[in-house]
């Protein structure tokens, strides 16, 4: 018998673990967010079990009391859901505000789509908002001889939402992550150059795996194709008319592992090797692992290939 005052408490961890997934501070959890979730998960279980599942029992089962207090933490818990989601929105704008502007994280040049820990957040309170409005509301019950314990079927949830991220992390297909549509992809301008810009990334686990980016800057003179902006891959000597000073480091044209991320799983090992055979074509890679767990186990390879012709044309794309 968990007593209010402990229930509170559990509340109170729940939006704190809310506000961590819904926040974009730190920018990134270094493949830990799984940690957090299942926080959530096993405080959310705990809370279930504590009012006895009031919020999910079915009307035919309940006593005209018990559909009373059912009812009533539904409608005041989806009237503060709202306002809920709102603030969340609010916590997470603001801290990408507060990223953006100290340093600690970049414009990403890929779509990523909602954030897989907001995603995390938002379902956190959708799902648990009514056992939150019970577990804070509802006085100390008084313990009946002979009562049942509380079911323990609530705390399945944890080891079923960690079967289904690893699965996810280590067995889902990689999808192809577009780039974002405020990214432009005309290319540098540059006297004597045609230059192509490209922003695409391989995304493992879905929403709640890891993004390997690919951002680079391609550029041909007819003879050969080449990356600038990257001072680690300069271009072939004579390839870029002596009278143009080209920018070699310019990490919004290129940047080695740009763009990735692993909130629910690491990136590590990331490097990129860019190369111009003797026909003029290059060929660029990036090459990282994904690890959904520590000494990365269950790692999977990922390998990103760029190869343009030395006319410009694109040969393969990630």
């Amino acid at each position: 018998m968990i007593r209010r005052r402990n229930r509170r408490l559990l509340v109170l961890v729940t939006l704190a673990l809310v506000t961590l997934l819904g926040s974009a501070l730190p920018g990134s959890l270094r493949g830990l967010g799984i940690v957090p979730t299942l926080a959530l998960t096993v405080v959310g279980a705990v809370l279930v079990r504590a009012t006895g599942g009031l919020a999910f029992a079915r009307g035919r089962r309940l006593d005209e009391r018990q559909a009373q207090r059912r009812d009533r933490a539904h409608r005041r818990g989806f009237r503060l859901l709202g306002l809920a989601v709102v603030l969340l929105l609010v916590v997470w704008s603001v801290s990408t505000g507060i990223a953006t502007g100290s340093g600690h994280d970049t414009f990403s040049q890929l779509d990523n789509g909602l954030a897989a820990r907001v995603i995390v957040a938002l379902l956190g309170l959708v799902v648990m908002m009514p056992t939150l409005v019970l577990a804070w509301t509802e006085p100390d019950a008084v313990e009946e001889t002979g009562a049942k314990p509380a079911p323990l079927r609530p705390l399945l949830a944890v080891p079923a939402i960690a079967a289904a991220w690893l699965l996810a992390v280590v067995a889902a297909p990689a999808q192809t992550a577009a780039a974002s549509g405020d990214v432009s992809v005309g290319g540098l301008t540059v006297t004597g150059l045609s230059c192509r810009h490209v922003a695409t990334g391989r995304v493992i686990g879905a929403q709640f795996g890891a993004t390997v980016g690919l951002r680079a800057e391609v550029c041909w003179n007819g003879r050969q194709a080449f990356i600038v902006g990257d001072p680690s891959t300069p271009p072939p000597a004579g390839a870029i008319p002596n009278d143009v000073l080209p920018p070699f480091a310019e990490p919004d044209l290129t940047a080695c592992g740009a763009d990735s991320r692993d909130d629910f799983a690491a990136v590590t090992g990331i490097r990129c090797t860019a190369t111009t055979d003797p026909r003029g074509t290059l060929h660029y890679t990036v090459h990282a692992r994904v690890a959904p767990l520590p000494l990365g186990i269950a790692a999977r390879d990922v390998a990103l290939s760029l190869v343009v012709a030395r006319d410009g044309t694109v040969l393969e794309v990630p």
